[in-house]
């Protein structure tokens, strides 16, 4: 399991906040139904953390990401959020977390901060 923070700019773009990611702030950036997805989750509040992981038994009460198919050419994952009855896009930053592109995403949030 990772516990990772999303933070909401000035702007109202959505970022993962990923110290060690060795690429530019941009990658990190929420976007394709990832950025709804947060603004939902965070209710109202510039940033959530959510504990993440593709064993389920890890996370008591998740909610899924299941990969409807890989990116392609823009590499990454499209996932489903049920709950938002919305079609997410991860990009390869997904990589860099997970090791890989999960089938299944796992997660709650774990905190919720202004």
């Amino acid at each position: 399991m990772k516990e990772i923070k999303f933070v909401e700019d000035n702007r109202g773009d959505w970022y993962a906040d990923l110290p060690d990611y060795p690429g530019p702030k941009a990658d990190c950036e929420m976007v394709f139904g990832a950025d709804s997805m947060l603004l939902m989750l965070a209710e109202g509040k510039d940033n959530v953390t959510l504990a993440i992981s593709d064993i389920e038994d890890e996370i008591p009460n998740a909610v899924e990401l299941k990969l409807l198919r890989e990116g392609g050419s823009e590499g990454g994952g499209y996932y489903y959020f049920a709950e938002g009855e919305i079609e997410i896009w991860l990009c390869d930053v997904t990589k860099f977390v997970m090791g890989y592109i999960p089938s299944i995403i796992y997660f709650t949030v774990i905190n919720e901060t202004n």
